[in-house]
């Protein structure tokens, strides 16, 4: 993935070329863009275009830097419609239910481990 940049407006207003080449089907994609769009526009445009063709891909490899590339992931799942969650311990906090994992472990725990509960209880907070 990497853009052109540099060359004279076209009648639509485009200034630059976005190149995306997958290594795994030998393909390369060129998309006239503005030099001014955003990483929400890149996004969508790079879901209209490549993610219909090929799938949403496992692996991007950028010459950009490393917080680039994780605006453009983030981007490609806001224009996907996905809401990324990273656990379920973020989510019970997002729903304000804090102590529900370590109730549950407390739970699974309880009749294997030969550890007093109480100690688990205290050092968890339960």
């Amino acid at each position: 993935m990497d853009r052109v940049v540099g060359l004279s407006k076209t009648t639509k207003g485009h200034d630059a070329i976005w190149v995306i080449m997958d290594r795994y089907t030998k393909s390369t994609h060129f998309f006239p863009i503005r030099i001014t769009y955003n990483l929400y526009q890149f996004a969508r445009l790079y879901v209209q275009e490549i993610v219909k063709l090929h799938g949403v891909s496992k692996v991007i490899i950028s010459d950009r830097d490393s917080r680039f590339t994780s605006k453009f992931w983030r981007s490609i799942q806001k224009a996907l419609g996905t809401n990324l969650a990273f656990s379920i311990i973020f989510i019970l906090k997002l729903m304000g239910n804090q102590r529900e994992p370590y109730r549950l472990l407390k739970t699974c725990l309880e009749p294997v481990c030969s550890i007093s509960m109480d100690f688990v209880a205290n050092t968890c907070h339960l």
